[in-house]
């Protein structure tokens, strides 16, 4: 899926946010947006589209995204009032995809900090280092989207290709993953200079988008979102605190049904 971008980079994350039952200007320094089933939507947003809602996209049969209270929500976030539930049933074909546009227009070089936190619950039955992925839709030239090949891309944040000796992904507790940097993966080759990624599914090399946005100039946010994609059968997994920072904006998505 393919959206253009608008012309105002790195401003205002969108035209209003929702803040505790507060709806107020974009500018704010930080803001926690409470994601209910009225922020939840099918489909796609519109094109141009500066909306806070959070939206299923490429979500395929065979995959669910619901809101839940099933797993608690990770303690930092404090009310214990639930969280995004992303699961796939026992086909290859099954995807879970959530995603906003809210951010469209942000240049990938003054983000300054991702993370997020991921839950694998106890009936999950897919890959055992299973974990919801962090993705950015990306115009990685900037601008318009003209439909040259290779403008949009996605670059993917995977738990399990960031295992260190002291985290692993575990099952049936909350993980925060910091996504600033790391391994991420791109779905279609970068070429920008000095910096050659191949397109892959999960392969090194790796980038990251602040790596991207330093080389590939103009470099842009289209979407922010979480996903499990195609080929992970028997997935039961959430995620929750999906934070998105720049150095003017701090914002952090509180998932939950209420």
């Amino acid at each position: 899926m393919r959206r253009r971008t608008k012309a105002l980079l790195g401003a205002g994350f969108a035209g209003s946010i929702v803040l505790g039952g507060y709806v107020g200007p974009a500018m704010a320094a930080t803001t926690t947006q409470r994601i209910t089933e009225q922020t939840l939507h099918d489909g796609n947003p519109p094109n141009d589209s500066d909306d806070t809602g959070w939206y299923r996209e490429d979500t395929r049969t065979g995959g669910g995204v619901n809101l839940t209270e099933d797993f608690g929500e990770p303690a930092a976030l404090g009310d214990d009032d639930g969280s995004v539930a992303l699961t796939t049933n026992n086909t290859n074909t099954a995807k879970a995809q959530l995603y906003t546009s809210q951010f469209n227009g942000t240049l990938l070089a003054t983000i300054t900090n991702l993370s997020y936190y991921t839950h694998q619950g106890a009936e999950h039955q897919g890959f055992e280092d299973g974990a919801v992925a962090y993705q950015i839709q990306v115009d990685v030239n900037g601008g318009e989207f003209e439909g040259q090949p290779g403008e949009f891309l996605t670059l993917t944040y995977e738990p399990y290709l960031n295992q260190t000796e002291s985290q692993g992904v575990e099952p049936e507790v909350w993980q925060f993953w910091d996504a600033t940097s790391g391994n991420w993966y791109t779905s279609r080759d970068i070429n920008c200079g000095t910096l050659q990624i191949p397109g892959s599914s999960g392969s090194p090399p790796f980038t990251d988008p602040t790596e991207v946005g330093t080389n590939c100039v103009g470099a842009s946010v289209l979407g922010v979102g979480i996903n499990i994609g195609s080929s992970n059968p028997n997935y039961v997994t959430a995620a929750d605190g999906v934070h998105f920072e720049t150095a003017t904006d701090s914002y952090t998505g509180d998932f939950g049904p209420k």
